[in-house]
């Protein structure tokens, strides 16, 4: 876009508008890096725990509650709007779809292919711990709404607790529980057991990342190429 490199990978729509321009300041070498179409799917870290599209949207959801929870600390002005989209996103998205999901699908059909149930308890048990805090939560927020100070440390112990379970939540499925019961899954059982789990879940992603971008632009979380230059990614145009 800038020119700044001496070599780089172009998209093949950004180099024939490139030609256009009387300059023509590339010069198209046919080496490809990857022969793949990148559209249909996303890299990530192998170590980051993301393994679909819904566990980007929860890691979100965790750091915006990380970041609320250090405002209050700090005594800073309460992200009201922020904190009103954060109990919305919890309630709505990660026990309405989430936990369903998890609970109605993938552990069942888990034990029915042999995975042990004493090894997946502990889902059932933090699922129930995170409904408490998410109406810990609720409750606290109301109160504030209402003018009572004293539901402030409510609130941020609620986001907390909320924080400490679910990080040790994900690291268990991720470290034990999925790759166990990878295990006991060929590829038509693994492919059936996600096609189900899709249909319990949210369909189309777009709303909800719509609203946790704009908690994380109340909460000064947008990453930096948002607002690179007003038009996105600083990537490929």
């Amino acid at each position: 876009r800038h020119k700044e490199f001496d070599v780089a990978e172009l998209s093949l729509s950004s180099y024939s508008v490139s030609m256009h321009n009387p300059a023509r300041p590339f010069v198209a070498i046919p080496a490809f890096p990857s022969r793949f179409f990148r559209h249909s799917c996303i890299y990530v870290n192998a170590k980051a725990g993301i393994r679909e599209a819904k566990d980007l949207i929860g890691k979100r959801i965790v750091m915006a509650a990380i970041e609320i929870s250090s405002r209050i600390a700090a005594s800073k002005p309460l992200p009201m709007r922020a904190m009103s989209l954060l109990v919305f996103l919890v309630n709505e998205f990660i026990d309405r779809y989430h936990h369903v999901q998890e609970e109605r699908i993938l552990l069942p059909l888990a034990q029915a292919y042999g995975f042990p149930a004493a090894a997946a308890a502990y889902v059932y048990d933090d699922h129930e711990r995170g409904r408490l805090f998410f109406r810990s939560l609720g409750m606290a927020l109301e109160r504030i709404r209402g003018g009572d100070e004293a539901a402030v440390p409510d609130f941020k112990a609620s986001l907390d607790g909320f924080v400490t379970l679910y990080r040790e939540h994900a690291r268990r499925e991720n470290d034990e529980t999925l790759p166990g019961l990878g295990g006991l899954l060929d590829g038509y059982q693994d492919a059936v057991i996600v096609d189900l789990m899709d249909r319990f879940g949210p369909g189309d992603l777009s709303p909800w990342l719509l609203l946790i971008a704009e908690m994380e632009k109340e909460l000064g979380l947008v990453p930096a190429c948002r607002e690179s230059d007003g038009r996105g990614s600083q990537g490929e145009e």
